[in-house]
């Protein structure tokens, strides 16, 4: 007699011998026994056996042929999501939330198999990744043994004591003997850092530095949380505990005993993309600092693909979306060994020869089409900036997928990031592609360009008292926008004296930066617009009800009701809250934890603005360790605000490198 098992049985069957149980159960007496209930630990394991076993009784598992990308609908995508289940990338539930449905986990699990795959991780189901697909079925390749996949959506087991000062202990671990990027992929994956309560925010602490800690000790690397008096990693109690900035310190004066060495953005990219345990870090000298995960992903403008707990806890984001620019360093530790790859797919057509990979020697720009694009595309691609997937929806065409390449490539070398591809772009492309420049190619006729630059534009953050060839450069570009004589200048060429900060603070006063006199990533966006041709922005309006009130209650404030104390020391939002209070303007926006929630608050609701000089009586956000800072602008570049020592309040300039933005009260 042919028994018919329920579907939702099998469905809650969550391990292989659970399922096995049920068969055995009804090939002995005909029906399935009385009750099946996974203990709660298994709720955990997603059931890769009970998956592959659902997968094989669909007939027919193979790669569609369709490319496709998060958002797509229809029977290619449940094509390719009985083909992952096949492989062990995702399970028969996991597709259940969403069958035929590209979102999410169906993109985590295309870019967990890319990874394993040698096919650059992005999550796109394109020509590379199809033709590994079919190697991977046709070969009756089986998922690696040693764990489950995790997607990032719920936390393994052993990660979530919120006892943060206690390891965590994960089910999944790197091997510093088999580096690659799928493991380490995983590894971050069972935090599941967005939604994992061990690092939630609480108590008045974030916990970037945990789970730092979390995935490099998982990784076979232990960046420490607790270290002896010698700097040994120590276990719980038995040493002091590091916070981020501790931790930046521990980097410099121990890390390369255990591993660590300091490297470049694109250089902890390429070599997280290699499954190597990369770390961006950020020392703050009047707070915590930052910490974050560098994990396998593209190279952008806004730099190497992040995980991170903080602030805001995610696990997929960009380094620079949080860290400021200047001043976050990047730190790996490539001791281990890479595994062999893969081949990552089949030949190319003959109908798609492959450029040679040089720098081409013809300046380009959107719209253009030629040989030299394609050649352009090819170095981009060979560098980790674009993949060869998105060079194959326009070879030699250089569409907005090019620009946004050439423009994250110029961001991770120091040169202003315009999109164009002229001399200073060429330039760092060569030295990247180990410095053998291209031979010439004859370009298809353009219509006339856009020059870059013809004043090159610092890519170092200057300031009074700076020397050298940039603070030169910088001077030079002053003098041709008219804010600073040529006999100013010859007065101390290359010397950042006051009379270049009297330019600088021009020119910034001009085009609605911070009048600081600190040449930062404003003024040197600012610049690059200019020298481009740009017009300068019209001016903001200062008019803000109250503002001179809360201007005068910050300048001299009562004693601190918040504190036992009365000091106002660190209680910078706490202060520009009861400021406007006493000026009849109370915000809801205001009542936050911390200043850094209060911008976020500002910002969501659509009322941050970045450009501009802030008018008198704005809130001017910066984005100062895990807290942030906020404070009173003047209208004249400066705020006043809370001091960490010293007196209460002061006034200080809005410095570029940690300034995030301005808003209405």
């Amino acid at each position: 007699m042919r028994v018919r098992i329920p579907r939702r049985r099998i469905q809650t069957a969550l391990k292989a011998r659970e399922l096995t149980r049920l068969l055995r159960a009804v090939g002995r007496t005909g029906k399935p026994p009385a009750q099946s209930v996974p203990r709660p630990a298994d709720a955990f394991e997603p059931a890769r056996q009970v998956a592959s076993s659902a997968a094989a009784l669909q007939a027919g598992v193979a790669a569609p042929e369709a490319d496709l990308s998060q958002g797509d609908q229809g029977a290619a995508v449940r094509q390719l999501q009985a083909a992952l289940v096949k492989l062990g990338y995702m399970t028969e539930e996991q597709v259940s939330t969403g069958p035929g449905i590209f979102g999410p986990r169906t993109k985590a699990a295309v870019q967990a198999f890319q990874l394993a795959h040698g096919v650059l991780g992005t999550g796109n189901y394109g020509p590379l990744t199809r033709a590994a697909l079919k190697q991977a079925l046709a070969q009756g390749e089986v998922a690696p043994t040693g764990g489950t996949r995790f997607d990032g959506s719920v936390p393994a087991p052993g990660t979530t004591d919120q006892r943060a000062w206690l390891p965590a202990e994960p089910p999944v671990r790197g091997n510093p003997a088999n580096r690659n990027a799928a493991t380490y992929d995983n590894v971050i994956n069972q935090f599941a850092v967005g939604v994992n309560p061990r690092y939630a925010p609480r108590g008045g602490n974030t916990y970037c530095n945990i789970f730092t800690w979390d995935v490099t000790r998982a990784m076979g690397a232990e960046l420490p949380h607790w270290v002896s008096s010698a700097g040994q990693p120590a276990k719980p109690f038995e040493g002091r505990e590091l916070d981020a900035n501790a931790t930046n310190s521990w980097l410099h004066q121990h890390g390369s005993r255990y591993g660590w060495r300091q490297v470049s953005a694109a250089e902890a990219q390429q070599l997280a993309n290699q499954g190597h345990p990369a770390v961006a870090s950020w020392r703050n000298p009047g707070g915590t600092g930052h910490l974050g995960i560098v994990r396998p992903g593209e190279m952008a403008a806004n730099g190497p693909a992040l995980a991170q707990a903080g602030a805001r806890n995610f696990n997929h984001g960009r380094v620079y979306d949080v860290f400021p620019r200047t001043g976050t360093e990047f730190w790996v530790n490539d001791r281990g060994q890479v595994a062999e790859q893969p081949p990552p797919s089949e030949p190319t057509p003959p109908s798609t020869p492959q450029p040679e990979v040089s720098a081409p020697q013809v300046e380009l720009k959107r719209g253009d089409q030629s040989e030299a694009v394609r050649q352009l595309q090819a170095a981009l691609v060979k560098l980790g900036f674009m993949t060869q997937e998105q060079m194959n929806t326009g070879p030699g065409t250089f569409g907005p997928r090019t620009e946004a390449a050439v423009k994250a490539f110029q961001s991770a070398h120091g040169v202003p990031n315009t999109g164009y591809y002229g001399p200073l772009t060429r330039a760092a492309l060569e030295r990247a592609l180990g410095g053998q420049p291209a031979a010439p190619s004859e370009p298809a006729p353009v219509e006339p360009q856009t020059p870059e630059p013809s004043y090159p534009v610092p890519s170092v953050d200057l300031e009074r008292g700076a020397t050298g060839e940039a603070v030169r450069q910088l001077q030079a570009a002053l003098v041709k926008h008219g804010h600073m004589s040529q006999a100013d200048m010859d007065t101390g060429p290359g010397i950042f004296g006051p009379r270049t900060e009297a330019a600088v603070r021009s020119f910034q006063a001009a085009w609605g930066v911070p009048a600081t006199g600190y040449f930062g990533p404003l003024t040197r966006e600012a610049l690059t617009r200019a020298l481009s041709g740009a017009e300068p922005p019209r001016p903001v309006s200062s008019s803000i009800p109250g503002a001179e009130q809360a201007i005068a209650y910050a300048m001299n404030p009562p004693p601190n009701p918040m504190d036992p104390s009365g000091s106002w020391h660190y209680w910078c939002l706490g202060l520009v809250n009861r400021a406007y209070q006493a000026a009849g303007n109370d915000r809801a926006m205001l009542h936050k934890p911390r200043a850094i929630d209060s911008y976020y608050a500002y910002k969501n609701a659509g009322l941050v603005q970045s450009g501009g000089n802030p008018p008198r009586g704005a809130l001017v956000f910066f984005s100062w360790g895990d807290y942030g800072h906020i404070g009173i602008s003047l209208g004249d570049g400066t705020y006043i605000g809370t001091l960490t020592s010293g007196p209460q309040t002061g006034v200080r300039p809005i410095q570029a490198s940690t300034y995030l933005g301005w808003a209405y009260p």
